[in-house]
């Protein structure tokens, strides 16, 4: 996939700027294929990662689950 193909995939759920695409692509930890080509070519599943990175809740601890609790109980 070049990076318009991966662009126009992640904008369907999630309008981004190619700057904003190529942060994500560093935080997946996504490289190019191959040698340095013109445009360059990513992994077919490159857009499916990055949608999983935006849309992926974040794991509460359950130190963090059990003080929301006490905060509650002292609140009633």
């Amino acid at each position: 996939m070049t990076v318009q193909q991966i662009h126009a995939k992640v904008n369907r759920h999630k309008p981004v700027s190619r700057a904003q695409l190529y942060a994500y692509l560093n935080a997946c930890q996504i490289k190019p294929i191959g040698a340095r080509q013109r445009p360059q070519p990513y992994p077919d599943d490159s857009a499916d990662k990055i949608i999983a990175y935006l849309g992926s809740p974040k794991i509460v601890s359950m130190r963090t689950l059990k003080a929301e609790r006490k905060k509650a109980r002292r609140a009633a």
